[in-house]
């Protein structure tokens, strides 16, 4: 009698440190650049008198708060993946995925506040 074939790996395919790195500055730069745009829009909206701070300083901390809240977002998925890369989502029934999804609504809620 033959042994059950092996288990395929759970990834058969991980990203390269390198990868990872440039896919993770490639958001936060993106998303810096999106709020970017999202503050020129803002700044550009409000009328010369009513505008108590300059544009360029709306557009940049508009922008810098929204690398922030893109940073600390990949900073909590890279704490709640397990060791072999693979976010954790086998739970052990609906109270603890209810569990689970209601802790990771809260931080992302907290990050975001805390970025405002």
């Amino acid at each position: 009698e033959r042994p059950p074939p092996p288990l395929p790996p759970l990834l058969a395919w991980e990203p390269s440190i390198e990868e990872e790195l440039y896919d993770g500055a490639g958001s936060v730069a993106a998303s810096a650049l999106g709020g970017a745009v999202w503050g020129a829009l803002r700044a550009g909206a409000r009328s010369a008198r009513a505008a108590r701070t300059p544009a360029w300083r709306t557009v940049v901390m508009t922008a810098a708060g929204a690398c922030l809240f893109e940073a600390l977002m990949r900073f909590k998925v890279l704490l709640i993946r397990e060791p072999s890369g693979v976010l954790a989502t086998q739970h052990q029934g609906a109270m603890a995925y209810a569990t689970t999804c209601a802790c990771n609504v809260a931080v992302s809620s907290q990050i975001l506040w805390c970025a405002v």
